[in-house]
């Protein structure tokens, strides 16, 4: 990987391709997810939680040479992209692999290893017309928060491959390479926030209920939260799933056979988050 400007080779793409082509052949679908060794136990509960489901078009990237042996060995297909550490340029990298995968054609499911699936949402995915689908964020990024009340989360989202979605990743990937020493760090769930808030999206809540999270609230919806662009020549069509499909924050609101995926919050350690997953029933070790 190219650490001064986080862009991949041209051996670097190539792989990418050949191993997504691999994974998803006849569909051009994939699910991608990001991991280095010391959320390598997370790694096995995610990788867990879709075995259950079945078979599925999964793709890792890892971020080092340690978790690259240990999925070659598990057979799972994986491409290493080192990153180091910094979230920053983690965020950076992952906004680059997605741009370049959908500008290939493909479509990109990414889920954060802790977003852990109890039943597969493909086929529900795969019933909805829109350019982005995507899991509901909390209050995250701000600013966004406070104009529409709800937020896109990063931590599952699909992205088609339609010329709006790839040029608006193209956009994000520019950010993310060019982020210079000095600069804000780069972070892909507010920058694709704030970019859709600058496309001015009109969006339709339907019985919006919300839920309460620290000093505030969100708002959500029984019912898919869809918004369409109106600046631009080109509308761009986003879907925000319902938060009982994919949960964020757990409470009394939402019933359990509504959920999907759960995406529980927890502290940043690998231990807070374990905690957070089997406290939630999300756990499937042995």
């Amino acid at each position: 990987m190219n650490a001064a400007k986080n862009l991949l080779s041209s051996r670097e793409k190539c792989d990418l391709f050949e191993l997504a082509d691999k994974v998803c052949s006849e569909t051009r679908s994939l699910i991608v997810t990001f991991c280095d060794a010391k959320y390598g136990h997370l790694l096995d509960n995610w990788l867990c939680s879709l075995r259950r489901l079945g078979t599925l078009p999964v793709l890792v990237v890892a971020l080092d040479q340690t978790t690259k042996e240990k999925l070659e060995s598990l057979r799972v297909p994986a491409l290493l992209l080192e990153a180091g550490e910094s979230l920053s340029k983690i965020w950076s990298l992952r906004a680059i692999v997605i741009h370049e995968l959908v500008a290939a054609g493909f479509t990109v499911t990414h889920s954060d290893i802790d977003a852990v699936w109890l039943k597969s949402p493909m086929a529900m995915l795969e019933k909805i017309d829109a350019d982005i689908v995507s899991s509901q964020g909390t209050v995250h990024p701000k600013a966004v928060h406070s104009v529409w009340g709800h937020v896109l989360c990063y931590g599952f989202i699909q992205f088609r491959p339609t010329p709006i979605t790839a040029a608006l990743l193209q956009e994000l990937a520019e950010v993310a390479r060019d982020n210079l020493p000095g600069a804000k760090p780069f972070d892909d769930q507010r920058s694709l926030n704030e970019r859709l808030l600058a496309m001015d999206m009109n969006w339709s809540v339907r019985a919006p209920y919300r839920i309460p999270f620290r000093d505030t609230s969100f708002t959500c919806s029984p019912s898919p939260i869809v918004g369409t662009s109106t600046g631009g020549e080109t509308q761009m069509r986003v879907v925000v799933l319902p938060h009982a499909s994919v949960q964020r924050v757990p409470n009394d609101l939402e019933r359990s056979e509504e959920i999907y995926v759960r995406h529980p919050l927890s502290g940043k350690s690998v231990g807070d988050t374990e905690r957070s997953l089997r406290e939630n029933g999300c756990w499937f070790l042995p």
